[in-house]
């Protein structure tokens, strides 16, 4: 994958972590703790900072690099899509 055709992808996924984290947010935080809902700005720049105290870095060496980059993309896009369906699931039994 070109290095220009992965930007938009990695976009993407900044953005549904963003609205990711203001569903969970909302759905969850703002509920039990009585805080106020995050719009996508304040969700996006928390979800940014998560993102840098906890980054990991991984060991992709046994795979080809072209592998490597479709990996993180995919991993980067279907977590935060994964997160939403697992809370809205959570809620809905809860």
């Amino acid at each position: 994958m070109k290095a220009l055709t992965v930007i938009p992808w990695f976009l993407l996924a900044i953005v549904l972590n963003g609205v990711a984290l203001k569903v969970l947010w909302g759905w969850f935080v703002v509920e039990v703790f009585s805080l106020p809902a995050l719009s996508i700005p304040n969700a996006l720049g928390l979800s940014i900072i998560a993102r840098l105290l906890t980054f990991q870095q991984s060991d992709h060496e046994e795979m080809g690099p072209k592998r490597a980059v479709h990996e993180r993309v995919l991993t980067a896009i279907l977590w935060p899509l994964l997160a939403m369906a697992l809370g809205a699931l959570y809620r809905w039994l809860a």
